[in-house]
């Protein structure tokens, strides 16, 4: 389940079929509440499971921390200095 996408579903959806009031339609992650404030397009997210923090993996830069989620989709989180100047090797 991806809430960016979500919301992109939810405003294609109020556009298509003229809706002004929230609604709901189910993934495979569980059933998400859509509703609008204007252009704003805001989703429930399903219940957050599998919350890590301060975990260390190994990269090939060597140990770092990361935290960690799952919202439906596992996320992970890494602090860098400088998020514009972040780059990974493809």
């Amino acid at each position: 389940m991806c809430g960016n996408g979500a919301r992109c579903f939810a405003r294609f959806v109020q556009k298509t079929v003229g809706l002004d009031g929230a609604f709901t339609f189910e993934t495979e992650a569980g059933v998400i509440t859509a509703s609008f404030q204007g252009e704003r397009v805001t989703v429930n997210l399903t219940k957050l499971k599998d919350l890590r923090l301060d975990e260390q993996v190994n990269l090939s830069t060597g140990a770092t921390t990361i935290h960690s989620l799952n919202t439906g989709v596992p996320h992970a989180v890494l602090y860098v200095p400088d998020a514009d100047k972040a780059w990974y090797n493809r």
